[in-house]
């Protein structure tokens, strides 16, 4: 905007008239709103990402130790099984199941790469469920709360193996070279390319049926899951919501009477002697009368003379306003 003159001081992106630009800067005014649209878009997407980007932060920070832990238990277990692996296929002449089966390293491989889908699956349900869900408001703006509401009743084990039989059914299952051996594409390692037999597991119906058994049982949990949570969660607002209206009302009247408090005392504190006592004790609740039927509230209170009405329809930013007239009537 400095470069082409533009003065933009008085425009604050509210108004309909865009601030008035040289035509040789632009060439077409016609192009207008293109000409700040873009940039003000892109600045607050660069600002809310940063955001975002901290609060992941601060939501990870407490887990970093666990995470640590977790990372180093499964390297750990990765390498012991690899290296088994290794011993069996280069030392001992690698070894088969059956006469047409699968080796028994390649077996082992596979066990360290279901553990590898299964700490993806830790690492989705983090991010989408504890932190996409509970912490930020993206899943509800794209999805909808229906939809956000059944992925966080998911949270566990039905979430935790439809996410694992997904991640199989892409990585490890089919008669492709990517379900048998991850790095088939190599040769310098025969264990890990089609030197190395596996039988037909990653094809075979009995993986098939593993894999679709157990997304079915974690999208019938969690429908079960969402359901009753739904049922049951009418049922306690049809039974208790007028409770909890006049609790949170009670609440409310609390609220406004520590602020009105808070406004007595700092406008007493202006002046070299205190008004009213600087507090609420000048109010006579001696003759408060209480209505069983009310739930407890009190009916009526005596005000002190001098001061104009004070009731609940009296909002705090006019509390001073109606303390200061009754100082003047006193």
């Amino acid at each position: 905007d400095i470069e082409e003159g533009i003065n933009i001081s008085e425009y604050d992106g509210n108004n309909k008239e865009e601030p008035q630009m040289p035509i040789d800067a632009l060439g077409d005014r016609s192009n207008k709103t293109s000409f700040r649209g873009p940039r003000r878009v892109f600045c607050g997407t660069q600002k809310r990402v940063k955001q975002e980007l901290e609060m992941f932060s601060e939501f990870l920070r407490p887990k970093k130790v666990s995470i640590a832990v977790f990372c180093k238990s499964v390297l750990l277990l990765l390498m012991f099984l690899s290296g088994v692996a290794a011993i069996l296929f280069y030392l001992v002449g690698n070894p088969l199941v059956t006469t047409d089966g699968a080796s028994i390293s390649w077996i082992l491989l596979f066990i360290a790469r279901q553990i590898v889908t299964f700490s993806m699956t830790q690492c989705t349900q983090l991010l989408i469920v504890d932190f996409l869900c509970l912490k930020t408001r993206y899943l509800v703006r794209l999805f909808g709360p229906t939809f956000s509401l059944f992925i966080v009743q998911s949270k566990g084990i039905p979430f935790f193996i439809s996410t694992w039989a997904i991640y199989d059914f892409v990585m490890l299952s089919g008669a492709n070279a990517l379900a048998n051996h991850w790095l088939f594409w190599q040769d310098l390692l025969d264990l890990c390319n089609v030197n190395n037999p596996s039988g037909g597991i990653p094809s075979s119906p009995t993986n098939y049926r593993i894999l679709g058994s157990a997304l079915g049982a974690g999208i019938a949990i969690s429908v079960k899951r969402f359901w009753v949570g739904l049922y049951l969660g009418r049922r306690t607002f049809a039974n208790y919501g007028d409770q909890l209206a006049q609790v949170i009302e009670n609440m409310i009247i609390i609220s406004e009477v520590a602020a009105l408090g808070r406004n007595l005392e700092r406008f007493g504190g202006s002046f070299s002697k205190p008004i009213f006592e600087k507090s609420l004790a000048v109010w006579s609740f001696e003759d408060c009368s209480v209505d069983e039927n009310s739930g407890g509230q009190p009916q009526s209170l005596k005000r002190p003379p001098g001061i104009g009405q004070l009731d609940r329809t009296t909002s705090v930013g006019n509390a001073d306003r109606v303390i200061e007239e009754g100082h003047r009537n006193k």
